[in-house]
């Protein structure tokens, strides 16, 4: 590592001479963009999506509110790449690239802010985040380890809401949703932002009900129950902002409540509860030491009740309180418009409390119920913007008191050819180890994961461009959840992984866009992990399309005046359901379940007969296909069905 470091040290000193003593008498190209299309999130430096050094997709807040979406679901199944699945007790996790992000191998920002829970890494999709927030997001499908650490294993997802200068008053908005026998959702979102002199002010509020479904569930051994009214998914959160002259201060309370009859592979006979409650907050201050160096302490706050479920002697009875507590001090330095240099250092501690004694989450000799670990992280990355190409180097080195060191470098070579764009990105990941991973198995080592990705596109002319990337992904040692003599179990596997295509292509004309995307993975006979593994197809792994397509078109009337047509493709995919177990040799075997083609349609009136006043009506899976999260892996629970035909209304009003 000593020599990796080294290299990295001399390499941006001869960088940083090489490149202040070229010409800097040429217009910075960036000064020329809309700064709304420029992405920070695969390396903190500013770069358009073509010249970034990442696989990044930028969605933003028009994007968003002429599609329709109703929560993140929507907005994010739209990218290459990335999928949704059932967990235990209906939640609804993350997929990428054929690989189960949900157990802390995704991250999820919310204005900076980790939004993953802290005891297994993962986060609860469907109705929990309001879409009318957001003002735009960074999708990195690759590895950022070395900016962000521990859950950036596979990728980074990096949601930015509006802020005062956004907003500038109040705005309202409501989104109602109704299946043919019953409400799909009802949501109500307030805003409000007011910048003054030398700083700026928000809040945003968000409160909703919403059911899963009102399909019917059937477990792998045939019992049935109807959704509707026994799975609800009702979120409330709040969201401040505060900016004074080099103060920055966030803080994000979120509360996510579920109630189901599904619990793991059985039905129970009331519906459960479920909470996610967590509270995140950051204060930082920049200090300007010059015009080339900045540095930023900043500290961050999570506390944070997952999985809570306060019911006795409940199935799924969960009372633990995580928090972590995290101090860091960043440094940006820029001895020239084409050269930066990023590097800190932080440090923090997880702590955790288990208020149900009968059962503790750390199996120590005493039966301890509380948890603690300490964490220490040292990063560097370079960036420099060069005729030749652009370069962007770097490396993560970590160090837990419990499960020991970990090590991610980076390298990525981009250059652009006037209208032709080439990346070719080296990366290792690792996925620490959560606190419920090392609670369940001490002996727990992180993840270690190696990504390559090729990346071309061109611009055919002023209305269509496409890109076109291919990727490999191997993880070593992956971290897999077991269920042994009666006690839930983490252990690392050998390997799993996979290699694949993502494809995009956009066409706009003055009334027309339109974007289609198509995604390929195989495992590749990389999987050797039994848990995900298919005896069918050694090329797929359990719950993952091989196949997945979007069509998005959008036809504007006038500017005020659209309609969106989506049309998304899934390939076949293996789960276990029922008629998977056979009586001959008495085990359960994974049977396919067929494409699906889900279309929605919605019309967006904005400014309509006053000013500032929007309505848009929609209708979601007008064709009324069986729409599934299924399980990535091994755990009997069968597909859960949702997205049967449910028909949309949205309102906004801004004050």
């Amino acid at each position: 590592m000593k020599r990796i470091l080294s290299f990295i040290f001399i390499y941006l000193c001869y960088s940083v001479v090489s490149v202040a003593q070229m010409d800097t008498s040429s217009t910075n190209k960036l000064l020329e963009l809309d700064l709304s299309q420029l992405v920070t999130t695969p390396s903190k430096v500013k770069f358009t999506q073509q010249e970034s050094p990442g696989i990044v997709t930028l969605i933003t807040e028009k994007d968003i509110k002429v599609s329709g979406a109703n929560d993140l679901i929507d907005v994010l199944k739209l990218v290459p790449g990335i999928s949704f699945h059932t967990d235990v007790q209906g939640v609804v996790g993350i997929g990428m690239r054929g690989i189960w992000g949900h157990e802390g191998k995704v991250l999820i920002m919310i204005d900076g802010q980790e939004m993953n829970e802290l005891l297994y890494g993962n986060i609860a999709f469907g109705n929990h985040f309001d879409v009318s927030q957001i003002k735009k997001i960074e999708v990195v499908r690759g590895p950022g380890s070395s900016v962000y650490g521990g859950f950036a294993e596979l990728g980074v997802i990096n949601i930015i809401t509006k802020e005062a200068n956004d907003l500038n008053g109040v705005e309202v908005n409501s989104s109602f949703g109704s299946f043919q026998n019953a409400y799909a959702h009802r949501n109500v979102s307030v805003k409000a932002g007011k910048a003054f002199t030398n700083g700026k002010i928000s809040l945003l509020g968000f409160v909703g009900q919403a059911q899963r479904s009102n399909q019917i569930y059937t477990t792998v051994y045939g019992t049935q129950t109807n959704l509707a009214n026994n799975f609800s998914t009702n979120p409330s959160n709040l969201n401040f902002g505060f900016n004074y002259k080099n103060l920055t201060a966030k803080l994000i309370l979120d509360s996510y409540s579920m109630k189901s009859r599904i619990t793991y592979d059985t039905i129970e006979h009331i519906p459960l509860p479920t909470k996610f409650k967590s509270l995140n907050a950051e204060i930082n201050y920049k200090i300007q030491l010059n015009s080339k160096v900045t540095i930023t302490p900043k500290f961050q706050y999570i506390n944070q009740k997952p999985w809570e479920n306060i019911v006795s002697n409940s199935i799924t009875n969960i009372n633990l309180r995580a928090q972590k507590v995290l101090a860091n001090i960043e440094g940006d330095y820029n001895p020239t418009r084409k050269v930066n240099l990023l590097f800190g250092v932080e440090r923090f501690v997880q702590l955790a409390q288990n208020y149900e004694k009968a059962e503790s989450p750390v199996f120590t000799a005493d039966s301890s119920d509380k948890f603690k670990n300490f964490t220490t992280s040292i990063y560097l990355q370079g960036t420099v913007k060069h005729k030749i190409a652009n370069l962007t180097i770097g490396g993560r080195y970590l160090h837990n008191d419990i499960f020991g060191a970990a090590f991610s470098p980076r390298v990525a070579l981009t250059r652009t050819f006037n209208d032709l764009h080439i990346k070719f990105l080296y990366s290792e990941a690792f996925k620490t180890p959560t606190i419920m991973n090392i609670a369940w198995n001490p002996n727990i080592k992180p993840e270690n994961t190696q990504v390559f990705e090729v990346e071309t596109g061109y611009k055919l002319n002023s209305s269509i461009d496409f890109s076109v990337n291919a990727f490999s992904v191997l993880i070593n040692h992956p971290i897999v959840y077991e269920y042994v003599n009666n006690k839930d179990f983490f252990r690392n596997h050998s390997q799993t992984g996979s290699i694949g295509l993502e494809g995009n292509i956009n066409w706009h004309s003055e009334k027309v866009k339109l974007n289609f995307n198509y995604a390929y993975y195989s495992s590749n006979g990389r999987n050797k992990v039994d848990n995900y593994a298919l005896l069918q197809n050694t090329n797929s792994v359990l719950g993952f399309a091989n196949h997945t397509a979007n069509l998005n078109a959008t036809y504007n009337f006038t500017e005020q005046f659209s309609v969106n047509n989506i049309f998304s493709y899934v390939g076949s995919r293996y789960a276990y359901q029922f008629g998977s177990y056979n009586q001959v040799d008495d085990s359960f075997n994974p049977l396919k379940i067929d494409p699906t083609l889900q279309w929605n349609i919605f019309v967006n009136a904005s400014d309509l007969f006053t000013k500032n006043f929007d309505l848009g009506f929609g209708i979601n899976n007008i064709l009324n296909q069986q729409i599934y999260f299924v399980q990535p892996y091994n755990s009997l629970n069968a597909p859960l069905p949702v997205y049967n035909r449910m028909f949309v209304l949205k309102i906004a009003y801004k004050i």
